[in-house]
């Protein structure tokens, strides 16, 4: 026995399920539209500076614009040293750097 499937793309309208909960009225569409401000200030968090961790927050480091924050924590303080030491960054934090290390996981979900 064959099951007849059978499937529609319409490319004049993007399709969306309506849900008077999420939208508000059952006539709302969707949009999308990009601010033209600047964005405000960021931060950001990374925990774990180990074997993979630590080339990708170098590589998160390296994306992010220079005057965002990134918030790190790792339970090994030499690791999160070296990534300090790496970025040529001082871990306070406090006056503008760019990188913040945090005392504890909870701290990098509350900073970022």
């Amino acid at each position: 026995m064959r099951a007849a499937i059978s499937v529609r793309f319409s490319t004049s309208k993007l399709c969306l399920p309506r849900n008077d909960r999420l939208t508000g009225s059952p006539s709302s569409t969707a949009r999308r539209s990009f601010s033209s401000t600047p964005a405000a200030l960021a931060t950001w968090g990374f925990i774990g500076l180990g074997r993979m961790g630590l080339p990708m927050a170098q590589n998160l480091r390296a994306k992010i614009p220079g005057s965002d924050t990134l918030v790190v924590f790792d339970q090994n303080q030499e690791a999160t040293r070296k990534f300090v030491e790496e970025l040529g960054t001082a871990a306070t934090g406090a006056n503008g750097t760019a990188v913040e290390v945090a005392n504890c996981s909870r701290d990098v979900a509350e900073k970022s």
